[in-house]
This record gives C-alpha cells, structure tokens and sequence, in this order.
C-alpha cells in the first residue's frame, strides 16, 4: 500500500523550546492547503506509525486546536493525566492569534 509523502512546509530555524517555537511563528501565515496537508500527513501517516514522539503530538494537537477553536477553555478539574496535558499544552499557546497557529503546527 503506498504511504503518503510528507508534504513540503515552510522551514523556521530549529528552536531550542517550546517558546521559542510560539515566539517564531508570531507574525507568520500559512496558506489553507498547506496546514491541510500537514495535518493530513499527520493524521494518516505519522500518529498511526508512532513516527513522532509523544512531546510533538502534544505540540501538534495545541497548535491544531488553537488554529481551529481558539484560546483553550478554562481550566475544569481535569484527573485523566492525557487530557490534563493536551489542556496545558493547548493553553501554552493562548497568547497566539488563530492564524499564527497554522505556520507553528506546520513548522513542527
């Protein structure tokens, strides 16, 4: 079965941490078909294949829903330790516009 490429995306110098990710992609846009492409490729090939780590998906799935939702919701008591994580990464990147998220998740 042939796998998908991964598709070619803008390249932001690496960046030592998460911050520094959050404060490169201040400012920049991606276009619709390129966060397209990068969360298909994300979702058809890397997750399944366990091709990223677990610290990236978490990045990946803030990036995503900040692009798609929006500022995280506030806080509720959250015991599930996976759902406490997705939370926190997700509001890590509050403090950006929801279209500056599309270039961080696709710089990932």
């Amino acid at each position: 079965c042939p796998s998908k490429a991964r598709p070619v995306l803008p390249v932001l110098p690496l960046m030592s941490t998460w911050a520094d990710q959050i404060e490169a992609a201040r400012g920049q846009h991606s276009d619709v078909a390129t966060f397209d492409a990068a969360c298909s490729w994300v979702q058809d090939v890397a997750a399944p294949q366990r091709l990223l780590p677990d610290a990236c998906l978490l990045r990946l799935y803030a990036a995503f829903k900040q692009a798609t939702v929006g500022p995280a919701p506030p806080r509720s008591g959250q015991l599930d330790p996976k759902k406490r994580a997705k939370w926190q990464a997700w509001d890590a990147v509050r403090s950006l516009d929801k279209r500056e998220a599309p270039p961080l998740y696709c710089t990932l």
